[in-house]
């Protein structure tokens, strides 16, 4: 299937060397019979967003690699072949490799405690109790690492939680993949091009609060929020329109804005 990429498909960077890089894992297993389960959410982003920009995975060092150059930016797209639980050890390599340090690296994960679909963007925090993450964190040494959450929580009560993650998409659930996929690849591009910034204090879900940059006191406009807390990243990205990106919606605003990554 080709997924359809609107605003961002069609830059091209005319200076490598100036590139400044970004190592962007997508976690998951490999194996065919991994594929197309909930745990493998991180390599199936990368993939529909390689596939929109007919990129092709190379296998390597510690997994399959491809590169995207954007807005002078350099993004290297991995998936590792180390399985799960040993994700770690990939992050520590390439990141050392290509000398990229932890704020630029962005790990694309499943989160069995969100909703289905949401998309939470976070600069640090726990593993919460995620293997791959786990191993992230000893490897690195550290939590101060961004990473990107997707929700594959079930309603169903009693569900065995390691036959569900490792469980296939329902048919409602894959219908529904294409346009997260599209979310999934508009943060990871504005994770690599725009300025962030930081709530100013915690709101309640479903209120609006006021973005603050984190370069300037100035408010940069006003963010719907799923759920938000200092802890969590919001985006200041501008669409060609002059609006601002959410997940769904265009707020406007005169500069620049936010894109949270709560649910919608």
């Amino acid at each position: 299937m080709k997924w359809s990429f609107p605003w961002w498909s069609k830059h091209k960077n005319s200076n490598p060397k100036a590139l400044k890089k970004y190592l962007i894992v997508g976690l998951g297993n490999i194996g065919s019979e991994y594929d197309q389960t909930r745990h493998n959410i991180g390599f199936d982003a990368l993939n529909a967003m390689a596939e929109d920009k007919a990129l092709s995975f190379e296998e390597g060092r510690y997994g399959a690699m491809t590169k995207l150059k954007f807005k002078g930016r350099l993004l290297l797209l991995h998936k590792p072949s180390t399985y799960m639980n040993n994700s770690g050890k990939a992050v520590r390599y390439w990141a050392n490799k290509e000398n990229i340090p932890h704020e630029n690296i962005l790990i694309i994960t499943d989160d069995l405690n969100l909703p289905f679909g949401t998309l939470r963007l976070k600069t640090k925090g726990s593993d919460g109790g995620h293997n791959g993450l786990k191993d992230i964190q000893a490897q690195l040494n550290t939590t101060q690492y961004p990473r990107l959450r997707f929700g594959i929580h079930s309603t169903d009560k009693g569900v065995n939680t390691v036959d569900f993650v490792l469980g296939k998409w329902t048919s409602d659930e894959a219908k529904a993949l294409p346009e997260r996929f599209i979310k999934t690849a508009e943060i990871i591009l504005s994770f690599a091009t725009s300025s962030l910034i930081t709530w100013p204090g915690k709101t309640r879900s479903g209120q609006w609060a006021t973005c603050t940059s984190a370069a300037s006191p100035a408010s940069c406009g006003k963010v719907r929020s799923g759920r938000a807390s200092a802890s969590h990243w919001a985006i200041c990205s501008v669409a060609p329109t002059g609006d601002v990106l959410s997940n769904t919606t265009r707020f406007p605003c005169s500069k620049t804005g936010a894109i949270m990554s709560a649910a919608d």
